[in-house]
């Protein structure tokens, strides 16, 4: 505002190439030598719902790096949201055979959210007998 005039201005961003573009440059240097900054990169894609062809290579890198829970959960939902449901579900099975309970719990939550009762119910159940077998 200037004494009794306003002029309105508009600002955009693209801030998911930005932000995408950012993730390629700093792959590049040594974040990029850590199964983690994949893992980051290929997460914000995943929740943004963007460029899941270069998501899916990050995450790639990440489970090759670090083959866990949380590196497979990530690809296993890029596939299915590339629609490749079959090989999603192997990814979330090798997932879960070496997920912890807590990891196995949130997942089941997940997929009560999802309303994959089913799914869920056999996480649950999954998670009671190895607590039991204790």
């Amino acid at each position: 505002m200037w004494e009794k005039k306003a002029f309105p201005v508009k600002i955009e961003f693209a801030v998911d190439d930005i932000v995408m573009a950012n993730a390629a440059e700093e792959l590049k240097s040594t974040t990029g030598f850590n199964w983690q900054g994949y893992q980051s990169a290929a997460n914000y894609a995943l929740q943004n719902k963007i460029n899941y062809e270069q998501a899916l290579a990050w995450s790639d890198k990440a489970v090759t790096m670090n083959t866990s829970f949380a590196t497979l959960a990530t690809k296993s939902a890029l596939l299915k949201a590339v629609g490749k449901t079959d090989s999603a579900d192997k990814v979330m099975n090798a997932a879960v055979a070496m997920g912890t309970e807590v990891e196995i719990n949130l997942y089941a939550y997940q997929l009560l959210n999802d309303k994959q009762n089913d799914k869920a119910i056999a996480m649950f159940v999954l998670i009671h007998s190895a607590i039991l077998k204790r």
